[in-house]
């Protein structure tokens, strides 16, 4: 029977010590991180406390107060490995197995290559930008009329297969760095649905390369929206105009959305990593607003600031829209149109309660946790 301490994976970064379990990463101290090192080579329990005696000074008082902590510790690790279903994305279903993931990704790892990264990235934004500044100065309009169904049907198809790849390109920025991607799969993050890459076990990479991976996904979008907007500027046909600006508007707003980081999109995830700042919902909810160095921390406040106003916006947006459909409600022209607002009033007031509420939980399929 397979140990819990072989189902751990444990590194050493930077001074951070983290141990990864079923999709879980866990921020541990030097000493959970030494005694799991040395249980994963076969020592007992005891053994492992006792070697711990080369590196601190201890009494017996201490030495039985880091066993509770780290049984504890363990017995919080196996509950969560033997949870079903325990990450924030809900109903999750397999799109592509791990195997399949790891082999399509191979196709693209010369991409995430440190030089070529940071070349492609920056010229694909700057291409990006001045698409919108100087060839569609007026923004982009949609004659969604001239579409029929079976183009609406192939429009979608390819939007959600750029979605696809950006969740690809989080997979092979892993692999690049030499850790294995797991599934890609669709689930539901609050109400909404949503496709998802497994890349929790990049937490054992540095902090740099772990903000490789994070970035991995807007990077793929970004090359597709060149090719995209190449494809408008270099005569593409007014029928094929329309197909273009329709993928080139999707993709955007795509790439936009990913970058909100008060959602936990990757936005998030590369302002966590570019300050080192694990936990940020956390620390700026709860006012914890100093670095692991105790000292006062801009960053942090800077996110619990913008953060707060952009839940306060979207709770405004949400009362107008209830307040709306209720005044409707007197009008004699009340039809099903009417009655679809309410619902959709009611589905987007359940998740936003629902988006505040994961505010204060501590389970997510990529968040690190602290407290040991």
């Amino acid at each position: 029977m397979e140990r819990i301490y072989d189902m751990i994976e444990v590194s050493h970064r930077e001074q951070q010590f983290v141990a990864v379990a079923n999709g879980k990463a866990y921020a541990i101290n030097e000493c959970f991180y030494l005694i799991l090192s040395s249980l994963k080579k076969d020592a007992t329990l005891e053994e492992a406390v006792g070697n711990l005696e080369q590196f601190y000074n201890l009494d017996c008082n201490d030495k039985q107060n880091i066993v509770d902590s780290f049984q504890s510790f363990i017995r919080k690790i196996s509950t969560t490995v033997s949870t079903v279903n325990n990450s924030y994305i809900k109903f999750q279903h397999t799109l592509l197995r791990s195997s399949l993931v790891v082999a399509v990704s191979r196709l693209f790892k010369v991409l995430f290559g440190v030089k070529i990264f940071w070349l492609v990235f920056v010229l694909a934004s700057i291409v990006n930008i001045l698409f919108f500044v100087l060839i569609d100065k007026d923004g982009i309009s949609l004659s969604l009329l001239s579409f029929s169904l079976g183009d609406f049907l192939i429009l979608f198809m390819l939007s959600n297969a750029f979605v696809l790849l950006h969740e690809l390109g989080h997979s092979t920025a892993s692999l690049r760095h030499g850790i294995q991607p797991g599934k890609i799969g669709f689930g539901f993050y609050l109400i909404f649905p949503v496709l998802f890459s497994d890349v929790t076990k990049s937490w054992l990479l540095p902090r740099r390369k772990r903000l490789v991976v994070n970035a991995g996904g807007v990077y793929f979008q970004l090359i597709v929206n060149v090719l995209l907007m190449s494809g408008y500027v270099l005569g593409a046909n007014s029928a094929s105009e329309n197909y273009l600006r329709y993928l080139i508007l999707s993709n955007t707003l795509v790439i936009l959305y990913s970058l909100l980081p008060f959602f936990r999109n990757d936005g998030y995830w590369v302002y966590s990593d570019l300050f080192d700042i694990p936990n940020l919902i956390e620390k700026a909810d709860n006012f914890r607003w100093k670095d692991k160095q105790g000292r006062f921390s801009l960053p942090i406040l800077q996110f619990a600031i913008l953060n707060w106003f952009f839940r306060g916006y979207i709770a405004l947006k949400l009362l107008e829209y209830v307040v709306s459909f209720i005044m409707d409600l007197h009008s004699p022209y009340f039809t099903l149109q009417y009655l679809k607002s309410f619902i959709v009033s009611v589905a987007c007031c359940y998740g936003f309660y629902k988006l505040v509420l994961s505010m204060f939980k501590l389970c997510s399929m990529n968040k690190i946790k602290e407290g040991y």
